[in-house]
């Protein structure tokens, strides 16, 4: 079986199952099917399993093929492995059906052909040969040479002795599954019990192995001569029996009636047969649950306090619990003695890593991690990587990624090992993992890691930044894999808003800082800055974010301060002083007076008073023009000298006083641009060239303008000509324009007027979409018009603007009609083609007009209605979320501003010297920067905001948890609630029927009296059968021999108000107790359903029927309770299966 069929490759089975059970045409039906075939299946699949059967096409084995065929079917995204699903059956040859068409034939060629065509049969005969099923991977033909069904024993002795070798010499657990059968079964069992071989032995209620032991043992008691029971056959079963009872730890009874798990019970037979007394029985009953995925089963049973584990006992089943995504048994260790940063080394790691990247895993986050290892990192194999690769991965992803662990891993894949270096334990071991998860799109292990990492809304927030760059460096046919990683980022985003605003609600003034505090692992990239490459609108709008950008953008302003004061002092700076027009928030003051290096007092010991009240007042004065002055109103100033420029002072002879300050304005601009550049935290000139680039659509229409001013400067040092003085002159005005259009940045300012632009910025991009649908059918157009026009023309340049230039305006309402219909322009007579300056003349023609019409259609109605409908998308699509975009967006206008230097424009310079000039100075001084002196009160505080996000994000889990605890509290209320008005229902029903059936018998019984006794019922009246009315649940009509019509309403359907929320026993859903589900009115159905019979008794046909089609309705509803029932119960199940820990923070740090 190994050697020839291969059986053991690619992987070594964890267990065999081998099946017997019910013959000939045994069958499971309903609930037991859909268990038996759902609990196998499962239970092959979890662990490779081998399943034995005895390949008959009969009985439980044609079931088993059955739930084979189904397995594959329905989890056919699995289908390299379900294929992979071993069922052998051990079949007699003597009583296998057309065994003759299974014998090899030698072919005209001399060979064997190994390919046969056998015909299944599903016809059963008493006695007669029987077919091998079909849905079998692999058969062994047993041949005694018998040719009956006795030949069956034989080929059972062989499967026993295959099984036991299984067992003992390949160490492969077997377990014996027994649905219904007989007799044999008692010896079936005997022989494994023997072989201390498991059993799981499922049947339908409990009662029925009393029943089996009945019925298998009734007639083989009794002497076949005599008939009678004989005592020697009766002693030796009692002892079969008593074999059996005493080794009741092998025997396992499922009830499929009562439970949906059978992988389960399979499992628990086969621990307990493992009786764990040492530390290595305990790893051979937690690799079985690892393998079975049974956390639950591992909790209660393996991690008892008979046994102290430790992190080096679980690293293998660590490792193992993390490549196959068991998040459940990862949380297990981790509360069971695992430590990760002792487990989590650098060579696990790169292992880690390595064994995702191997050429034959087809996943599509591999396949793209594969793709971006190779362009970003350049590593072409997996053994290859190292954690160098990864971090420059996720430093090209993320845009700065720190970590000197994975820095020391270096190095080629032919160079030997590091022991120092493998063996190094990561600081943040739980960091590392969350990337490893989000780079290979594990998201359920990602979320459960990043739960118990120290930096929860950054970590959170690079992810989302990973799963966007990922998304973006996908091809446009991968749109499900975008969608997914969009999905996922989407998820991180919504994770970070919910921290951040729990740490809103318990401190305000924290959660601003934790937004605003540096992270060394993102090249001291803040939370804003990582959820602006991120692209997070949502996380941007959240309060705490906003009360940053606020604060940013006030820039120490106090918050209130009227536009009006404002305009104030920016027409007359002689107000700055005075606190009654522009006040200055206390702590922005401070912190500006703490920057510049100084305090209040004079300096000298014998300093007056009066001079430190002057001091401060200056200092308060230079602080109010800081402040103010950061904000960006000179641009203002020279929007009005560049625009007087270009309308008067631009002279062809010389340049003006006003053209020399302007050009030094843009000279200094364009040095503030430079500095803003390189004030980038990226490491490389191209990185911060790309930043610079990326961060703001702004900054490239900033370089289009700088680049025009530059080139009418240049073309100013030469003598201009008219011509070069028009070029000049042209380059100013579209400089002009754009300096113009640069306002538009500062309406982003206001949120009525910031999603308006966004809106202009995404209609200009359908335009330009638009714009190429546009051209077709003004090409085809001018193109058939200028033909039709002049049909004798010479080949002109002038002839491409005409294409154009016609069909262009006619869209706008210019229709040129006398030139669609070639009205003679003067000079053209009569048949002259050209006119007497030499140009053409056209030629009249109907088809022009008819083109022409068709294209003003096309154009004018069903394109520019297509635009509008593009145009009104975008519209809806941006006011819906319209502040949040408007948030967004002003982040980036005050981001801008706020790293600006002190000085405006163009008095910039200067401080752009200064600051050069004291860098330098700080680096041939070797001065310390002024920060380093408090850098143990920084990590002080970084501590502190740990802790206190900590805080919150279990704030975070537990508000999740009373969540789910509710919506369950509510559903089950809802369920209790829809109960209780089903059962009214019932009742209402039951009540109408009952006065109704009682008015009709007083009815009939009042027509009796008056009738006449010389009357009689007519013969072939008599006989006519009687019509039979339709009843509806909604509405009984009752034909009364009196010709009248009781038509009582019964509101089955009428709203009934839920009443209070009423406990309900988890015990009493399972659909197999019926007694527990019918206890709420059971008995008062049960009376009154004997009175509706004994009524019935006395009543006519009629009303037999309808008693009848009512009993049927009340039936139906009560089935329709039962199902209802069961339905409630897979839910509650779903609910506690799903259900998030509530210990999800911190665990196992």
């Amino acid at each position: 079986m190994k050697t020839h069929w291969k059986m053991s490759e690619p992987q070594q089975p964890s267990l065999c199952i081998s099946v017997i059970g019910g013959a000939k045409n045994f069958k499971l039906e309903g609930r037991k099917k859909e268990v038996f075939h759902h609990g196998l299946i499962r239970a092959a699949q979890t662990t490779n399993a081998w399943i034995i059967t005895s390949g008959l096409n009969l009985g439980i084995t044609r079931v088993v093929g059955n739930a084979l065929e189904e397995g594959r079917a329905s989890h056919w995204e699995k289908a390299s492995r379900s294929s992979k699903l071993r069922c052998i059956g051990v079949a007699p040859w003597g009583y296998v059906l057309n065994k003759d068409d299974l014998v090899n034939k030698e072919s005209p060629g001399g060979q064997f052909s190994l390919d046969v065509e056998y015909k299944i049969s599903s016809v059963l005969g008493k006695g007669q040969p029987v077919s091998l099923n079909a849905n079998h991977t692999h058969y062994l033909l047993v041949d005694d040479g018998s040719e009956t069904d006795t030949a069956a024993p034989k080929s059972s002795v062989i499967k026993a002795q295959l099984q036991k070798q299984i067992n003992v010499t390949e160490k492969i657990p077997v377990v014996l599954l027994i649905v219904e059968g007989g007799f044999d079964i008692f010896e079936e069992m005997e022989s494994m019990i023997s072989a201390n071989i498991p059993i799981t032995l499922t049947e339908a209620h409990r009662a029925d192995l009393l029943n089996r032991i009945k019925e298998a043992f009734g007639d083989n008691l009794r002497d076949p001569r005599t008939k009678e029971v004989s005592p020697a056959k009766m002693e030796e079963m009692l002892q079969t029996l008593l074999k059996l009872v005493s080794n009741e730890k092998l025997i396992t009874v499922f009830d499929m009636n009562r439970s949906d798990d059978l992988d389960l019970a399979i499992l628990s037979a086969l621990l307990k047969v493992m009786d764990a007394k040492q530390l290595e029985d305990y790893k051979r009953q937690l690799n079985l649950s690892l393998t079975w995925n049974r956390s639950d089963i591992a909790a209660e049973k393996i991690f008892t306090e008979e046994l102290q584990w430790d992190t080096a006992s679980l690293e293998d089943f660590t490792l193992q619990a993390i490549k196959e995504d068991k998040m459940d048994f990862l949380k297990l260790f981790l509360n069971n003695g695992l430590i990760m940063k002792e487990f989590l080394t650098v060579k696990q790691l790169r292992n880690l890593y390595r064994s995702h990247l191997k050429a034959g895993d087809k996943n599509p986050a591999t396949v793209q991690i594969r793709k971006l290892l190779g362009s970003r990192a350049r590593c072409k194999s997996a053994e290859s990587v190292r954690l160098s690769s990864i971090r420059l991965l996720l430093r090209r992803l993320i845009g700065k990624f720190q970590s000197p662990d994975m820095d020391e891993d270096v190095g080629g894949r032919d160079e030997p090992p590091n022991d120092a270096v493998d063996g190094r334990q990561l600081d943040r071991p739980f960091n590392q993992l969350f990337f490893w998860a989000v780079l290979f799109g594990r998201q359920t292990m990602a979320r459960f890691l990043w739960e118990r990492t120290d930096e929860a809304v950054p970590l959170a927030l690079a992810a989302c930044k990973v799963l966007d760059e990922m998304a973006k460096s996908l091809p446009s046919h991968e749109d499900v894999r975008r969608r997914s990683l969009i999905e996922f980022k989407a998820e991180f985003e919504e994770l970070s808003v919910r921290v951040i605003e729990e740490c809103q609600s318990v401190d305000p003034g924290k959660s601003e800082m934790l937004i605003e505090k540096r992270v060394d692992v993102f090249g001291n990239f803040n939370c804003l800055e990582l959820a602006a490459s991120a692209n997070c609108k949502k996380f941007l709008a959240c309060n705490s974010s906003q009360n940053s950008v606020n604060r940013r953008w006030l820039n120490g302003l106090l918050h209130g301060t009227s536009n009006l004061s404002i305009l104030a002092c920016v027409l007359l700076p002689f107000l700055l002083p005075s606190d009654r027009v522009l006040q200055a928030e206390p702590d922005a003051i401070e912190d500006a007076l703490s920057d510049s290096g100084g305090g209040v007092d004079s300096g000298g010991d014998g300093g007056s008073g009066g001079g430190a009240v002057s001091g401060s007042a200056c200092s308060r004065l230079c602080v109010k023009t800081k402040i103010f002055y950061t904000a960006p109103i000179c641009y203002v100033f020279f929007l009005l000298f560049y625009s007087y420029f270009i309308l008067f002072s631009l002279k062809q002879a010389y340049m003006t006083w006003l053209e020399w300050l302007v050009m030094a304005w843009v000279w200094v601009m364009i040095i503030d641009e430079i500095r803003e550049m390189f004030s980038s935290k990226a490491d490389t000139v191209r990185e911060k060239l790309h930043d610079w680039w990326n961060f703001s659509v702004w900054n490239r229409l900033d370089l289009v303008t700088i680049l025009l001013t530059l080139l009418g400067m240049f073309m100013r040092i030469p003598d201009s000509t008219d011509s070069i003085f028009l070029g000049i002159r042209t380059c100013y005005i579209l400089a002009g324009v754009f300096f113009y259009l640069r306002v538009f940045r500062l309406y982003y300012v206001n949120s009525y007027l910031g999603p308006k632009l966004v809106m202009i910025n995404k209609m200009v991009k359908e335009l330009l979409f638009y714009l190429s649908i546009l051209l077709i059918p003004l090409l085809t157009y001018g193109v058939a018009a200028q033909a039709l026009l002049y049909p004798n023309r010479q080949f002109l340049a002038e002839v491409f603007k005409d294409i154009v230039y016609y069909p262009y305006w006619q869209m706008y309402g210019q229709l040129y009609i006398e030139v669609a219909e070639a009205d003679p322009p003067s000079g053209c007579s009569g048949n002259s083609t050209v006119d007497d300056q030499g140009n053409p003349c056209p030629t009249a023609g109907a088809l022009v007009l008819i083109l022409l019409a068709v294209y003003l259609m096309v154009v004018d109605i069903l394109l520019l209605n297509l635009l509008i409908a593009i145009f009104s998308n975008i519209f809806e699509e941006i006011e819906r979320n319209a502040i949040e975009i408007w948030k967004y967006n002003m982040y980036f206008l005050v981001q801008e501003y706020h790293n600006k230097p002190v000085l405006a424009l163009p008095f910039v310079v200067f401080e752009d010297f200064f600051i050069f000039g004291r860098m330098l100075f700080n680096k041939i001084s070797c001065k310390k920067k002024p920060d380093e002196a408090n850098q143990e009160d920084k990590a002080l505080s970084q501590d502190e905001l740990r802790n206190f996000a900590a805080h919150c994000l279990i704030r975070v889990h537990r508000r999740r948890d009373e969540e789910v605890r509710l919506e369950i509290s509510n559903r089950m209320t809802g369920i209790c609630d829809g109960l209780e008005d089903l059962y009214k229902i019932c009742d209402r029903i039951d009540e109408r029927f009952e006065d109704q059936l009682h008015h009709g018998h007083g009815h009939r019984r009042d027509e009796a009296c008056s009738s006449k006794p010389d009357e009689k019922p007519d013969g072939k009246s008599a006989a006519k059968p009687e019509v039979k009315p339709e009843v509806k649940p909604e509405t009984m009509e009752w034909d009364a021999p009196a010709k009248m019509k009781v038509v009582p309403e019964i509101p089955v359907m009428q709203p009934v108000q839920p009443g209070p929320a009423k406990p309900l026993d988890k015990e009493n859903l399972t659909p197999d107790a019926p007694e527990a589900q019918k206890q709420t009115k059971p008995k008062r159905r049960r009376h009154r359903s004997a009175r509706r019979q004994d009524r019935a008794l006395a009543d006519d046909q009629s009303a037999d029927i309808r008693m009848a089609e009512m009993e049927s309705r009340l039936q139906s509803m009560e089935a329709a309770t039962t199902e209802s029932l069961t339905s409630i119960e897979r839910l509650l199940r779903q609910i506690f299966h799903n259900r998030p820990s509530g210990d999800a923070a911190g665990g196992g740090r």
